[in-house]
C-alpha cells in the first residue's frame, strides 16, 4: 500500500479526512474521467477536507508503477488489483464469472481489507465512491456496512438503461449494486440533471435531498499557459476542426458526419486543402477507418493517435473549431470533454439531440450550433454554418462567465458541503469501536 508521505504533516492539520474509492486515478489517463476524482482531491484540502485516495496499483490499468506517482494531492493508497481480459485471459478467452460485475473485480478484496485500515487508523468522516467501474461501489457498499459511516455515491453515468449493460448475469448484478447504492447511500450525486432526473423517477421512495447534481468540469490551472492562436485573415488557409476522445460506435456513432462531409465533398463545397477533420485517440480506430474507407474522405478526415492529457488540451485551444458527439440514446449524459472544450475558448459543433443534456448545456453557454447526430442532411447545413461562422471576425465563443461554475474549485467545494453536512447530522455508527 503506496501513501504520497510528502504531505502527511499536510494531511493532519487539514480536519476530517475523507476517503475516496476510485479504480480510475493518476497515472491512468485514458479517460477524460479520471479528472473528476483527481480534482476532487486536489481541491477538497482548500475547503477543509482531507482526502485519502483508494486506488488500485498502476499494473491494474496497464501503467507500469514507475511511469507516474499518481497525484501527489492528498493521500493515495494502493491496492491489489489485476485485469481480467489482460491478466487472466488466455488469447482474448477467459471465464466470464471473472469479469462480473467488471474485469477488475480482483481488486474488491485487497480493496475493501485496505479501506478498513484506513478508516480505523485515520476515522474519516464519510465515504466517497464513483462509477462507473462498478466494483468501486461494491467496496463502497462493504466499507459503509462493516464502518456504518455516511456514504456520497457518485456517478458518472447511469448504471443501467435500456441498453447498457448488455448480458443477463451483468445486468441483473448491475442491477443489484445500483438498487443496493440507492438504497444505503446517504448522498447519491449524478453529473447532469438528465440523469439525476431519471433515477428520481426510477427510485421514487429515496426521500427528497439525497440524490444532486455536481457536473463535471475543469480546472482553471490546467488552461493557465495556454492561448488560443492569433487570426489568420487568411481565408485561403486550411481550417481544423477536433474531435478529442473516445468515439463509441453507439453513443458517439460519426457515420452521419463522415457521410455529411462525403456529399459536401462531392458538391466541391469543401475541398482537402481548406479543411482538416482530425479524429484523436478514437479508441475504435478500425471501425472509424473503414468509415473513411468506405466514403473515401481520408483526404480531409484524419485518425491521430492519444496525446498525453496536457498536450491534449493545448491541441483543443489551437484548432479552428471543436466537434462534439453525443448519440440520443445518452441524453441524460454529457461527454466530460464538454466541459474542458468550454474552457478551450474555441467554436463547438455539437452533434447530439436537441433535447438531450449536451445540446441544453452548449445552448447555455452561446453555443448554438447544433444538428442531430443521426442526420448527414442536418449535419450538411450545420457543418457549413460553422464554417463561415469561423471566418467571420468575430468568433462565436463560449460565454467564459456563464462557464465558470463549471470549474472543478467550484465543485469541489458543492462536495465539500456535502460531506460536511452528513457529518453534522448523522454520527457514524460503531466508530467508537473501530
Amino acid at each position: 500500500m503506496l501513501g504520497a508521505g510528502n504531505h502527511k504533516q499536510h494531511h493532519r492539520n487539514l480536519g476530517p479526512n475523507l476517503l475516496m474509492v476510485a479504480f480510475h486515478y493518476p497515472p491512468y489517463s485514458v479517460s477524460s474521467g479520471v479528472q473528476r476524482a483527481a480534482k476532487f482531491a486536489k481541491y477538497l484540502p482548500q475547503y477543509g477536507i482531507a482526502p485519502m485516495v483508494l486506488t488500485a496499483k498502476p499494473f491494474a490499468y496497464g501503467v507500469k508503477a514507475d511511469g507516474g506517482k499518481g497525484s501527489d494531492d492528498g493521500f493515495v493508497f494502493r491496492s491489489f488489483a489485476l485485469d481480467t481480459v489482460t491478466h487472466l485471459g488466455v488469447k482474448g478467452r477467459y471465464p466470464g464469472f471473472l469479469a462480473l460485475p467488471d474485469r477488475w473485480i480482483s481488486w474488491f478484496p485487497a480493496a475493501v481489507v485496505s479501506g478498513m485500515r484506513l478508516i480505523r487508523k485515520h476515522r474519516p468522516l464519510a465515504v466517497w465512491s464513483t462509477y462507473p467501474i462498478a466494483t468501486t461501489h461494491l467496496v463502497a457498499i462493504a466499507l459503509q456496512r462493516i464502518s456504518g459511516l455516511p456514504w456520497v455515491a457518485d456517478f458518472r453515468d447511469p448504471m443501467v438503461d435500456e441498453v447498457h449493460p448488455q448480458g443477463k448475469a451483468k445486468r441483473r448484478l448491475f442491477t443489484w449494486i445500483e438498487q443496493t447504492v440507492l438504497q444505503r447511500a446517504d448522498s447519491i450525486c449524478f453529473t447532469t440533471p438528465g440523469a439525476a432526473a431519471m433515477y428520481r423517477e426510477r427510485y421514487p421512495e429515496v426521500r427528497e435531498g439525497r440524490i444532486c447534481t455536481i457536473s463535471n468540469g475543469f480546472d482553471e490551472e490546467d488552461f493557465i499557459s495556454m492561448r488560443a492562436p492569433a487570426r489568420n485573415s487568411d481565408e485561403a488557409r486550411r481550417r481544423v476542426l477536433l474531435h478529442s476522445g473516445t468515439i463509441y460506435p453507439l453513443e458517439r456513432d460519426p457515420t452521419s458526419l463522415i457521410k455529411a462531409i462525403a456529399q459536401l465533398k462531392e458538391k466541391k463545397l469543401i475541398v482537402a486543402d481548406r479543411l482538416k477533420v482530425v479524429l484523436r485517440a478514437t479508441g475504435h480506430d478500425a471501425f472509424v477507418r473503414a468509415l473513411l474507407l468506405n466514403y473515401q474522405v481520408g483526404d480531409i478526415v484524419e485518425i491521430a493517435p492519444g496525446l498525453q492529457y496536457s498536450d491534449a488540451l493545448r491541441e483543443m485551444c489551437e484548432v479552428d473549431g471543436l466537434l462534439l458527439l453525443q448519440a440520443g440514446n445518452c441524453n441524460n449524459q454529457i461527454p466530460a470533454k464538454a466541459y474542458e472544450y468550454l474552457r478551450a475558448a474555441r467554436p463547438i459543433f455539437t452533434l447530439a439531440d436537441p433535447t438531450g443534456d449536451t445540446a441544453a448545456l452548449m445552448r447555455s453557454v452561446g453555443m448554438t450550433c447544433i444538428s442531430p447526430i443521426d442526420n448527414p442532411v442536418q449535419i450538411e447545413r450545420g457543418l457549413m454554418t460553422f464554417l463561415s461562422q469561423l471566418d467571420k471576425p468575430s468568433l462565436p465563443l463560449p460565454q467564459h462567465e456563464l462557464i465558470t461554475r463549471f470549474s472543478r474549485r467550484h465543485q469541489a467545494g458543492e462536495l465539500a458541503e456535502i460531506v460536511k453536512s452528513l457529518g453534522r447530522n448523522r454520527l457514524p455508527k460503531g466508530m467508537s469501536k473501530i
